[in-house]
C-alpha cells in the first residue's frame, strides 16, 4: 500500500515514476495472481459527514443539534478530518465547547464569529497552540523526536530525554501524554513511536 497527496508530487516525482512502474510490473501478472493495482483517491469529508461526525463525538441525537458548530468547522478545515479533530480540541481547550457538568452533555453558546475567531485557518497554528500548552517535559519530547528521522522505540527516547535530564523512569509516562493529546502514536506492529501526522 502506498500513500501520497497528489497535490504535491507531479509526473516527474521519484514516487509517481514507482507507482507506474508497479502497475506496469503487475499489469503482465495481476490477472493471474488476482492481485490487481487500483489507485483510490480520497477527499475531505462533506458538510454532512462533519455533522455526523460531530454530532456523534459530542454525544447529540442529530447533526442539528451541532449545525453552527459544524458549518464554522467544515469552513476552517475544508473536511481535512486531522484538522476537524485539531480544530474540535482547540474549541475545548479554549473552553468555546465545554462539558456542562449540571446537563451532562457537551455544548457550546457562542455566536458563529465567536467560533469563527476561535479557530486558526491554519493546521500549523492550531497543532501549535496544542504543543504549546503542553508540559514543559512534553514539549521537549516532541522537539526531540523532531530531529528523528520516521520514528523512534522507547530505548532511544529514554537515552535521548536522559542526556537532557528527564528521568529514565518518567520518559513512558511523557510519551502516554503526547499519546493521548494526539501528538504521537505508538506503533504497536514494530513497538516504535512516530508523530500522527507529517504537519506535527
Amino acid at each position: 500500500i502506498g500513500a501520497y497527496r497528489s497535490n504535491e508530487i507531479n509526473e516527474n516525482h521519484s514516487f509517481h515514476q514507482l507507482m507506474n512502474e508497479v502497475e506496469k510490473v503487475r499489469g503482465k501478472d495481476a490477472a493471474r495472481d488476482n492481485m490487481p493495482v487500483s489507485r483510490m483517491d480520497l477527499f475531505g469529508l462533506c458538510l454532512d459527514d462533519i455533522g455526523e461526525f460531530l454530532s456523534d463525538t459530542l454525544g447529540k441525537d442529530s447533526p442539528s443539534e451541532v449545525a453552527t458548530l459544524t458549518e464554522v468547522i467544515f469552513k476552517k478545515t475544508l473536511g481535512n478530518i486531522f484538522f476537524v479533530k485539531q480544530a474540535l480540541e482547540e474549541l475545548v481547550r479554549k473552553n468555546a465547547v465545554f462539558y456542562d457538568t449540571i446537563m451532562f452533555s457537551w455544548e457550546y453558546n457562542v455566536s458563529t464569529v465567536q467560533l469563527d475567531n476561535y479557530i486558526s485557518d491554519d493546521v500549523i497554528d492550531v497543532i501549535k497552540s496544542k504543543i504549546t500548552g503542553l508540559p514543559t517535559e512534553v514539549r521537549m519530547l516532541v522537539v526531540i523526536m523532531s530531529f528523528i528521522p520516521n520514528n523512534a522505540n522507547m530505548s532511544l527516547m529514554k537515552t535521548l530525554l536522559e542526556g537532557e535530564g528527564v528521568r529514565t523512569m518518567k520518559v513512558e509516562k511523557l510519551i502516554s501524554v503526547a499519546i493521548n493529546n494526539g501528538i504521537i502514536l505508538h506503533l504497536s506492529e514494530v513497538d516504535r513511536y512516530a508523530f500522527a501526522h507529517d504537519k506535527i
